[in-house]
Formats: structure tokens, C-alpha cells, sequence
């Protein structure tokens, strides 16, 4: 999706990275089950404001 979005993979791989770290680091008490759709959000965002 972000490779997609951006066309290059240098700048995907450093939105998936903010994405992945933003749940850890803010949802951690949270179920795993919620963590998914908490990325895909997170990422989403983070392309739309790249």
C-alpha cells in the first residue's frame, strides 16, 4: 500500500516504520486484536500527510 501510494520504497519503508512504532509506543495496553486496524489507520494517515 505504501509503495503503491509514494513510488519509491526507501520513503514506503520509513512510513511502515512510523506506523508500526506509533501502536507500540502509544497503544501497548491495548489487545493485539485491536492493533491491525490501528496500523492500517496509522498508515493511511501517514501516507495521506506524506
Amino acid at each position: 500500500m505504501a509503495v503503491l501510494a509514494t513510488g519509491n520504497r526507501g520513503e514506503a519503508l520509513d512510513l511502515v516504520q512510523e506506523a508500526i512504532y506509533k501502536p507500540v509506543r502509544h497503544y501497548a495496553h491495548r489487545s493485539e486484536s485491536e492493533w491491525a486496524p490501528l496500523l492500517y489507520r496509522i498508515l493511511q494517515t501517514a501516507i495521506r500527510d506524506w
